[in-house]
């Protein structure tokens, strides 16, 4: 198997899937030139959503509507670059780069001060039915590798999404309102999710894991359950904030 490999890439050359220059030997799917070359959020940015700001310690957005969780940190901002990344990720079923961003994500973690302080991880829940037709969490492929490397414990299995709902992008279209849009999506997830087993966040300090964060209402319902079963802190990370 190892030689058929080997022969098919002499003879097919395996390209970056960002750039499309042909892959050296100790690359895979996409150049190391094109993966650290992903535009990291630095500071400043909003003490509570991750956003880039001009100094504010917290943005007015969040000001004005606070979040239910307390602290967000995210790897990128949801531009051209990121976007590819978390699309051969999460659509194309680009496993491995999964694991590699979560490295940087961990790296994220380990800086801040408050979220390394967490006890468990947790990964944004997907419905069965929609598991069973991808084949895979991507926010659990992110919490166990950034688990892996921090140290930090991930539990799977007690936050479970029980309503099935439209996917988040669904409500993206440039014709609606922001405000609008916000409103679906707040909708969409609400009473979606709920805590099995509520002893195991009970005065838990809680990393929630997804992939990409628009408006917020997804890792707001997530954290709303999870309060509501008792933790004590709940922080979310992110490969992108749009």
């Amino acid at each position: 198997m190892s030689f058929l490999h080997d022969f098919l890439n002499f003879i097919f050359p395996p390209h970056c899937s960002i750039c499309k220059k042909y892959l050296e030997a100790d690359e895979k799917i996409v150049c190391n030139e094109c993966f650290n070359g992903i535009p990291v959020i630095v500071p400043p940015f909003c003490a509570r959503c991750g956003k880039p700001t001009g100094g504010e310690n917290v943005c007015n957005d969040c000001i004005k509507n606070p979040h239910q969780f307390t602290r967000l940190i995210a790897l990128s901002e949801y531009g051209d670059v990121a976007r590819d990344f978390v699309l051969l990720f999460k659509n194309r079923q680009k496993l491995s780069l999964g694991k590699r961003l979560a490295s940087l994500m961990a790296v994220l973690i380990k800086q801040d001060e408050f979220i390394f302080s967490a006890d468990v991880i947790i990964p944004v829940p997907i419905h069965r039915v929609v598991r069973r037709q991808r084949g895979f969490n991507q926010s659990e492929i992110l919490a166990t590798e950034i688990s892996k490397i921090t140290g930090i414990p991930m539990i799977n299995d007690t936050l479970v999404q029980v309503k099935r709902t439209q996917p988040q992008k669904s409500f993206s279209g440039k014709d609606l309102d922001r405000e609008v849009r916000k409103e679906k999506r707040t909708l969409n997830v609400k009473d979606a999710f709920t805590v099995k087993n509520s002893e195991a966040v009970k005065n838990k300090r809680i990393i929630v894991v997804d992939d990409v964060c628009t408006t917020g209402a997804t890792l707001d319902e997530c954290s709303r359950e999870l309060y509501k079963a008792g933790a004590e802190d709940v922080y979310a990370v992110v490969i992108a904030k749009v």
